[in-house]
């Protein structure tokens, strides 16, 4: 039987159909959740549940977004689990609890260290306290920015050995200088240029990135069940 693989993210979530189509390949049998539409994701055949994350929500919203995605996952039963985006990435590994592996995906700190308005500075150690918390039943970070890999270890946001760097910020450079080549206008150049979050020269380090993340959990916890043992052994045979 295939690993089932839960893929969960914001709004842009369509963003990384070409990245869920990767994984099809290797032979992952895959679930989409997110706050996107569900029309993309079905023209694919990839099954989508619709979940909403209100990036500014506190207090008893993030909860309820907490319920949601515990439900989720109990109702789409994953081996792995794929988070993007600010939310997912905070509430997900809460949610399972180490039940399941999961792999994070960070591009940045987002708003809450972007800008200097009062209600930004005051959320920044909340910000650190619950990405401190999720890292406990975090199995790999993967980073796009230097920086950020820096600032997480430093702070202690990450568990040692549990961060991947893979640079870049999703752009096609290449896309762009053809863009510019064939004449095209600057918003047209920027369209062509922007790729889904994990474009076509990362998949393959975060693929393998997935599969150190369930190795890490295996090897963290010897008591790991029959099912997620047999996971583990799949993704090695696909690689």
């Amino acid at each position: 039987m295939d690993s089932h693989l839960v893929c969960i993210g914001g709004e842009d979530h369509r963003l990384r159909i070409p990245f869920l189509l990767s994984l099809r390949k290797k032979g992952f049998r895959l679930t989409a959740i997110s706050s996107d539409d569900v029309t993309a994701f079905s023209r694919h055949g990839i099954p989508h549940h619709r979940i909403e994350f209100d990036r500014f929500a506190i207090g008893g919203a993030q909860l309820s977004a907490l319920r949601s995605v515990r439900g989720l996952m109990a109702e789409t039963r994953p081996d792995i689990i794929q988070s993007f985006d600010t939310k997912p990435n905070l509430l997900t590994p809460s949610a399972v609890r180490g039940q399941v592996p999961v792999v994070r995906t960070i591009y940045g700190l987002g708003w809450t260290f972007s800008l200097l308005e009062p209600r930004a500075l005051a959320l920044r150690p909340v910000f650190c306290s619950l990405q401190w918390l999720a890292s406990l039943w975090t199995a790999a970070t993967v980073f796009q920015n230097r920086n950020d890999r820096a600032f997480s270890q430093h702070w202690w946001l990450t568990r040692k050995g549990t961060a991947r760097l893979i640079a870049g910020s999703g752009n096609d450079v290449g896309a762009f200088a053809a863009a510019s080549h064939c004449g095209l206008s600057a918003d047209a150049t920027k369209l062509s240029a922007q790729r889904p979050r994990v474009h076509r020269s990362r998949r393959e380090p975060l693929l393998e990135s997935i599969r150190s993340g369930i190795l890490t959990q295996v090897n963290l916890k010897q008591h790991a069940n029959h099912r997620l043992g047999d996971s583990g052994d799949l993704l090695l045979k696909g690689y």
